[in-house]
């Protein structure tokens, strides 16, 4: 005999499969209604409206968004630099603050499903051939690295969750390249000076990488991924220990934000 729960679930099912349920925001939780072209069903419309992403015009080695794409002020200044040049996908306005805020101090994992996204979309544009902007394709990912004291704090580091997605979706191998030996403060209440000083030796490479070594190419094009580029004195100081591990290393970046 047919029972009325029975009868209830099933009446629910021919519902659903005639009316399906929309995708829900990852963010406020609210239905989307449509499919946006770059993050698809992950946000909705209103949500996604505080993601500003960077436009067509940056400086050619760092990646700021410029009138043109020459030297923005402070890479003509630059006295030293190791790495190629860098590009981050989006304006590190107040709406990526707290997203950022949410997945590295609140381990909002959802969030780090979303900001994955958001760093393909800089992968796409930047460096997906053929319409890449480089000379060399990238042969390997891999990620600034966190010191043992902040990854006993935090239980994970986002630098290497966010290269971990990337790899998946491109296909290209992630490689773990360097150990951080030093602890640092945290950058955003450093100048650029302070920056420079407290990084300098703060990264060791880490020896028996046979993924690289194998590549047969003149060069190996490695992309360094982290979270956010403020002045790229990080991105600039694991570049040059990269290099010394591996002088045929052509580094670049890419971040979620700057």
């Amino acid at each position: 005999m047919l029972t009325r729960e029975w009868l209830r679930g099933v009446g629910k099912a021919m519902v659903h499969m005639v009316y399906p349920e929309k995708e829900s925001c990852q963010l406020c939780g609210k239905p989307i209604r449509f499919p946006t072209e770059k993050l698809g069903t992950l946000l909705c419309e209103s949500c996604q409206s505080d993601i500003h992403w960077i436009g067509e015009h940056v400086c050619k080695v760092c990646g700021r968004e410029e009138n043109d794409k020459s030297l923005c002020g402070d890479c003509g200044y630059r006295s030293e630099r190791h790495f190629v040049f860098s590009r981050s996908a989006t304006h590190y306005n107040e709406g990526m603050k707290q997203l950022l805020y949410r997945y590295k101090y609140q381990g909002d994992r959802k969030v780090g499903k979303l900001l994955g996204a958001v760093l393909y979309q800089g992968w796409k544009k930047y460096y997906d051939l053929p319409k890449s902007i480089s000379k060399h394709p990238i042969h390997l990912l891999t990620f600034v690295p966190m010191h043992e004291e902040r990854l006993f704090e935090r239980s994970f580091n986002q630098s290497k969750e966010l290269a971990e997605e990337l790899s998946e979706k491109t296909g290209i191998p992630m490689a773990d390249l360097l150990i951080r030996v030093k602890a640092t403060d945290k950058q955003s209440k450093q100048g650029r000076e302070e920056r420079l000083r407290a990084l300098r030796g703060a990264f060791r490479y880490k020896p028996g990488l046979e993924v690289a070594t194998s590549v047969t190419t003149e060069s190996i094009g490695i992309l360094l991924v982290d979270d956010i580029y403020t002045t790229g004195a990080t991105l600039n100081e694991a570049a040059r220990v990269i290099r010394r591990g591996l002088p045929n290393a052509k580094v670049y970046g890419l971040t979620v934000s700057r």
